[in-house]
């Protein structure tokens, strides 16, 4: 039978693995829709979307949505990076998730994937460029 996993089994996380750790925070600013990351595209093309479609509402909820939840993934690094797993005396049976202290290659892959989700932020033109070519090889161009 698998133990519970709970929020606060990731306390004091960077601690264990700094690596996941910093991937989490990518990940969950991505996701809250912080500037420089994919998910602010995302999410403000789709609010310029629904402004020239006149659909205000959707828009307005959209924005009252992600302020929220921003809360909620600004906790989630809260715990990764700040809270002791001392301090809280009622979770002392449950392990981290990811007790890897070891480079291991899926922590790899993640990080990869993750710093070229910035690179192709800052530099889209490379990804562009071989989406053009990728698409204009198939059809023998």
């Amino acid at each position: 039978m698998a133990t519970p996993l709970f929020l606060s089994s990731l306390s004091n996380f960077f601690k264990y693995n700094g690596l996941w750790a910093f991937s989490f925070i990518l990940m969950f600013f991505s996701i809250a829709g912080i500037p420089p990351l994919s998910g602010f595209l995302a999410k403000i093309f789709i609010l310029f979307g629904l402004i020239d479609t006149n659909q205000l509402i959707g828009a307005i909820s959209l924005i009252m949505i992600s302020a929220i939840s921003v809360f909620y993934y600004i906790r989630v690094i809260k715990v990764v990076f700040f809270e002791s797993k001392e301090a809280k005396s009622r979770n002392d049976q449950f392990q981290t998730v990811f007790n890897v202290t070891l480079f291991d290659f899926d922590c790899l892959v993640i990080s990869i994937c993750l710093f070229s989700l910035i690179y192709f932020f800052f530099y889209p033109s490379t990804l562009l460029l071989l989406c053009q070519y990728i698409v204009l090889s198939s059809f023998w161009f």
